[in-house]
């Protein structure tokens, strides 16, 4: 990477598209959780970021290897990230009291940091990220499925939109 100028500078572009992505999530989609509600913003976000891993895993596994369609999918990627993290721990905070909340943001924050660690190290071991691309999706999907059916409407949205209604 050091040696050719080029090919830094596509590698870092990965990087700093993802940040713009999240920054323009931070911004734009985040705010959507206090109109439409903590659990439909959170599942509209995560549909958008396993959309998107799962379009970029299939590119992938077809080997189809086009730089700014990658990039393009890298910032959707960033923008829902973003949006996904800090919707989930004002959602998390909503269902617990102050002691606990600390718990409540640091858990999920450290388990996606560890997903990221995880990913690098088998592809660094294994030399394809597609395996873990692959776990990664399905995990999504599940959770997906596990905020439809198990988890309430934030109660402090509820109760806004009844005195308002």
């Amino acid at each position: 990477m050091i040696c050719n100028p080029d090919y830094s500078l596509k590698v870092s572009l990965f990087g700093s598209v993802m940040l713009g992505g999240f920054m323009v999530g931070s911004i734009f989609l985040t705010p959507w959780a206090d109109i439409i509600g903590r659990k439909k913003a959170n599942q509209m976000v995560s549909c958008i970021q396993t959309f998107a891993i799962l379009i970029l895993t299939i590119l992938m596994q077809v080997g189809f290897a086009n730089y700014w369609l990658y990039i393009s999918i890298i910032f959707v990627i960033g923008l829902a990230t973003a949006s996904r993290y800090n919707i989930s721990v004002l959602y998390a905070l909503e269902f617990t009291t102050e002691a606990h909340q600390k718990v409540y943001t640091a858990v999920p924050l450290i388990l996606d940091g560890v997903n990221s660690i995880a990913i690098g190290f088998e592809f660094w071991q294994i030399k394809s990220m597609l395996p873990g691309m692959w776990f990664l999706v399905g995990v999504q999907i599940l959770c997906i499925i596990w905020y439809q059916v198990y988890v309430p409407e934030s109660p402090i949205f509820s109760f806004k939109h009844e005195l308002t209604s």
